[in-house]
């Protein structure tokens, strides 16, 4: 992906998701037994947690990691929202090629400390 963007000159920004285990398993506990968000479409369960976990390949490059745990959705956002920013400016493309406004109804400084 990384030698795909720099061929096209396009940024490239790359992020790991992570959670503690005890967390993934209550909240698929959660989903599998009817406390589902309406927006969540997955049907996945432990058994398919386990398969990833173990077919993971590691990030290599550089990237943002982000650990969901107990981190509000606004603060990783946020982070998500300057990393981007980041990769844009030390990309080599024309920086309109991917508007960063989708980020910004996410993250509101005046938000942080929820």
């Amino acid at each position: 992906m990384m030698k795909l963007g720099k061929r096209a000159g396009a940024p490239v920004a790359v992020c790991s998701v992570q959670a503690a285990q005890e967390a993934i398993r209550e909240r698929l506990f959660k989903r599998n037994s009817g406390q589902r968000r309406q927006s969540d479409l997955s049907d996945a369960d432990w058994s398919v947690y386990k398969w990833m976990v173990e077919a993971q390949e590691p990030v290599v490059g550089e990237h943002l990691i982000l650990d969901t745990t107990a981190t509000p959705p606004n603060v990783l956002a946020e982070k998500l929202f300057y990393y981007w920013l980041k990769c844009e400016e030390t990309g080599e493309s024309d920086p309109d090629i991917q508007s960063t406004s989708w980020a910004r109804q996410f993250s509101r400084p005046d938000d942080a400390g929820s």
